[in-house]
């Protein structure tokens, strides 16, 4: 019998004597033995491939054991059942291979503990699926897949034109038909060249969903989201699952998860959603990673403490362009001295003589209306030092892709937020004064709060399915070493 898997688990533990089976019974395969089978099957339900767990070869080999194969087979069933938990549990593809921004450790997994307890289940394909993730979220994603399986590839939009309400194109019977291959239940008409109402409100709910700017317009960037085929469609699901397998199936009974590629930020307590805001995250050069920790405390009415390199090359041009910059926005400088730091005269230095290279001082700037973290930042230990934090321009949440920051996670609800993390019976008075004094306050959390940065471009959100750009180009080398395995 060739071509089994490695087996990578020492199976002893399994197979207690020579003449152990799990699977057979004189030479057929037992009621488990089938439910095996099943499970191995399944596989594609969740975006992998069975072959890669060899249910073709098992399932034709069963029928033509005698006393000499039968051990060798059931030993690699047993090896294609722990391949297959062990991806279920923690993923095929190791993150950082594949997204080496994604800094989230995987839970340990044990597959032979794992299935020496479902073994002894009443309903063993039941629990060796409970390696999958049961959130939620993997649930929907999984729905979602067999229903894009189902849908009919479309026909790609052949237009140069920017097509609106009124509009009369043979174009606009592709954008109906494209609506329709994947949502059929649209109140659109069929057919018929002219733009009207009912188009310009399905094309909306489109540009939402794939969080577009909602405008009702046909543009490039509309006309491309819709021209992606569908295996794109079916490939991202996939990968998302995949990145679902390399979270902590347990994140916490209350914790906060920040998806970067959705812009959005949820705070969910004994798995419900109590929080649900928009956030802007790292620019494309300064992406901020994906990470977990655990929020310590918050700071009201903080000070920043400008990071050098934003420093050098973000606040000293503009000191260079306009010399009341600093004055204006209550930036204090320091001697570079780690140790009882001087204040310097902002007047008394030549802002000529510095460069991105070559500035020797500390920034900080005051609390205040204008402070680049807004009224209160939210702290976690991490290497990169990032943390959640209140903005002064507002204007931005408003905006469709919201990848501005340097790195750091600004939030649209920080008052809000605050009162989720915080879970005190005073917290909102506590908050409200300190907001109102002016003073830059900090306070401990009396229990820390999991924080989850995490890269999702699909998506549940409020009751849809909602497809993200891959702002940080991490799906494209994540999908190619997904379908590596199980194309």
């Amino acid at each position: 019998m060739s071509g089994t898997l490695k087996a990578d688990n020492d199976l002893s533990a399994l197979y207690p004597s020579p003449h152990h089976l799990l699977w057979l019974d004189q030479q057929q395969l037992s009621e488990q033995g089938e439910q095996a089978l099943l499970f191995l099957e399944s596989a594609d339900k969740h975006g992998l491939n069975p072959a890669r767990y060899q249910y073709q070869q098992l399932n034709r080999l069963h029928t033509q054991l005698d006393v000499e194969t039968q051990h060798a087979y059931d030993q690699m069933l047993t090896t294609a059942v722990l391949a297959l938990l062990t991806d279920l549990a923690r993923g095929s593809i190791e993150p950082l291979r594949a997204d080496p921004q994604w800094q989230i450790p995987r839970d340990p997994f044990d597959p032979i503990a794992f299935l020496q307890k479902a073994l002894h289940q009443q309903h063993l394909l039941t629990a060796l699926n409970n390696a999958a993730p049961s959130h939620t979220h993997y649930q929907t994603l999984k729905q979602a897949l067999q229903h894009y399986r189902q849908l009919s590839p479309w026909q790609p939009i052949k237009t140069e034109k920017t097509l609106r309400m009124g509009d009369i194109d043979p174009a606009v019977n592709a954008i109906r038909a494209r609506l329709l291959a994947e949502k059929p239940k649209l109140e659109i008409d069929h057919y018929g060249e002219v733009f009207d109402e009912a188009l310009a409100n399905a094309v909306r709910r489109f540009q939402k969903r794939y969080y577009l700017e909602a405008d009702g317009i046909v543009g490039t960037q509309t006309l491309t989201a819709m021209n992606l085929p569908l295996d794109h469609r079916i490939d991202q699901i996939r990968l998302n699952m995949e990145r679902h397998r390399w979270l902590p199936h347990e994140p916490g009974e209350r914790y906060i998860m920040v998806n970067l590629a959705g812009f959005g930020l949820i705070a969910v307590e004994q798995q419900q959603i109590k929080l649900d805001m928009r956030v802007i995250v790292g620019q494309f050069k300064r992406q901020t990673p994906g990470f977990v920790s655990e929020m310590t405390h918050i700071v009201l009415n903080p000070f920043w403490h400008v990071p050098s390199s934003l420093a050098r090359r973000d606040v000293l041009p503009r000191q260079q362009r306009d010399p009341e910059y600093l004055e204006k926005y209550g930036f204090q400088v320091f001697e570079s001295i780690e140790a009882d730091r001087r204040e310097v005269d902002v007047k008394s230095l030549d802002w000529s003589s510095f460069n991105q290279n070559y500035f020797p001082y500390v920034l900080r700037q005051r609390p205040g209306p204008l402070n680049s973290l807004g009224t209160m930042k939210f702290m976690f230990p991490n290497p990169w030092s990032i943390y959640l934090h209140d903005t002064p321009d507002r204007e931005l949440f408003s905006r469709t892709q919201r990848n501005f920051s340097a790195g750091c996670i600004r939030v649209e609800d920080p008052h809000a937020l605050a009162l989720f993390s915080l879970n005190e019976p005073n917290a909102k008075q506590w908050i409200d004064d300190i907001l109102a004094s002016g003073q830059n306050t900090g306070r401990m959390l009396k229990q820390t709060l999991p924080v989850y940065a995490v890269y999702f471009t699909v998506w549940p959100e409020k009751g849809q399915l909602k497809f993200a750009s891959d702002h940080y180009q991490r799906d494209k080398p994540m999908a190619k070493l997904l379908n590596s395995l199980h194309n």
